[in-house]
This record gives C-alpha cells, sequence and structure tokens, in this order.
C-alpha cells in the first residue's frame, strides 16, 4: 500500500517532521506514543508529509486509530479499505466537521481528555484503596491466572503484558481489575482500565490505577484520563480522584458499532 509505512522504518527525517505535528501534549498521548514505539503504523497522504494531515494505526490493535490534522478523503478510504473492520478513529474535536463529511452514517461521540493537577497526590490511594486486597504488577509468571476471565478481557491483558506495566487487582487469587499504560510518551501517559462485570464499584480499578500512577510518576510521566461523555461511570471515576478536563475529543465509529467503554 503506498501510503502506508510501518513506524520503525520511517526514515528519521520523516518522523521528525510527524513528531512536530503531535507535540507532548495530552491530546496526542495515542499518535505520539505510536510514532514512539514500534507498535504504529502511518497513512500519509499524496501531499507528503509536512503539515499534511495523517492517520496513526496502532498495529497490535489495528481496528483503533488516532487521525492527525485533516486527512484528504483519499487518505480516509484508503484506510477503510485496509482496515474494513476499523471501528474507533480518534479526532481533535476541531476537525468533528470535517470527518463527519468523509464518514457519511458513522457516529461521532464527544469525548474528553483529563489530566490532574498534582497526579502525586493520588500515590496515597494505592495503600488506601487496596484496603487488604491483592494490588500487585502482573508479569509472564500470571498468565496462567487469566485463564478464567473472558476472552476478550484476557486478550487484552496478554497484549499489554508484551509492551506495558501493568496492574491487577486480585479476589481469591483472581484478577478482577487491572490498569495499565496503553499508550507512552516522554512525560504522560494513557490510562486503561477494566473491570470485572459483578465487581464494578467496589474501588478495585481504582487501587489498580493508583499503584500504576505511583510506578510512573517515578518515571516522569503523568496520567491522560480519556473518557466518552457518553461513559458517566469513567468520567466521574476521574472527577472524583481530582482529574481536571483539558481538552476535547471525537471519537468516530460505524453505525453498527459502539466505541468501547472504560470504567
Amino acid at each position: 500500500m503506498t501510503g502506508t509505512t510501518e513506524s520503525e522504518r520511517l526514515d528519521p527525517a520523516v518522523r521528525d517532521d510527524l513528531l512536530e505535528q503531535v507535540p507532548d501534549k495530552p491530546r496526542f498521548v495515542m499518535a505520539r506514543g505510536l510514532l514512539l514505539s514500534d507498535r504504529g503504523r502511518v497513512l500519509l497522504g499524496p501531499e507528503g508529509r509536512r503539515g499534511a494531515g495523517f492517520i496513526v494505526l496502532d498495529r497490535d490493535r489495528p481496528r483503533i486509530c488516532q487521525a492527525v490534522g485533516r486527512p484528504v478523503a483519499g487518505l480516509v478510504e484508503e484506510l477503510l479499505a485496509d482496515c474494513a473492520d476499523c471501528h474507533e478513529i480518534v479526532a481533535d474535536g476541531e476537525t468533528a466537521d470535517h470527518f463527519a463529511s468523509l464518514l457519511p452514517g458513522w457516529i461521532a461521540r464527544p469525548a474528553t481528555t483529563h489530566v490532574h493537577p498534582a497526579p502525586e497526590t493520588l500515590g496515597r490511594l494505592a495503600a488506601e484503596g487496596a484496603g487488604g486486597r491483592e494490588v500487585r504488577f502482573l508479569g509472564p509468571e500470571d498468565v496462567a491466572s487469566l485463564a478464567r476471565l473472558p476472552d476478550a478481557m484476557r486478550a487484552e491483558l496478554v497484549l499489554a503484558l508484551g509492551h506495558a506495566p501493568t496492574v491487577a487487582t486480585f479476589v481469591d487469587r483472581l484478577p478482577v481489575a487491572f490498569c495499565y499504560a496503553a499508550y507512552e510518551t516522554e512525560t504522560w501517559w494513557d490510562v486503561s482500565v477494566g473491570t470485572l462485570e459483578g465487581e464494578r464499584r467496589r474501588g478495585h480499578a481504582s487501587a489498580a490505577a493508583a499503584l500504576l500512577v505511583a510506578r510512573m510518576l517515578r518515571h516522569g510521566k503523568r496520567p491522560v484520563w480519556g473518557a466518552l461523555d457518553a461513559n458517566q461511570a469513567s468520567w466521574k471515576m476521574a472527577a472524583k480522584y481530582g482529574f481536571r478536563a483539558v481538552d476535547r475529543m471525537v471519537v468516530f465509529t460505524p453505525p453498527e458499532r459502539r466505541a468501547s467503554s472504560r470504567e
């Protein structure tokens, strides 16, 4: 495919140009994180790289991507041809009308990006939130304990263990909630959390997230919490722990699908 390139094979000058268009800010944590890692693929339009819109795909999760700027119609068509099962296109709030015109019938779901003004205070939650539960980092030796989880959650955790620090909260030796860094930049990381049905609203995910926040802060990285506006559980949890809205995004999904939600 002429417009597609693996990020690790990008010419250094090309990568530098693309990184200049996705500065190290919370709204770009996915796109920049993928460009900095070996997990990204980039779709570049025929007009070239400098100042042009482009799309960054997650090689491990090809159905999810982030658009930067205003990619031309042909590039969006190329994306959909390359990924017939694409079900999430993340775009800046300012470009919502542009993508709505290129994706007729798709649903535009507003989302909010949150950051914490003093994330170091979240470290206390690691101990307070644990409440006697086992909360710890997962390692390769824990893969067997994931066998009892639902297929989708197990696959997500196994994938996360391959590239990201991952924390789980255990109940009766079974991991019931998790938190991992879905994407990382030089100073930010994207919070990804989940909890088993039937174990929600008990603080399990909060305890896992607090432990990971403390670890990442030691590496100079602050958490970014993205939540669909429709996902009240997620943005209410963010607000409860002091996260503040800093940016607006839009997640486009095909009409037959719903965008993924987080606790």
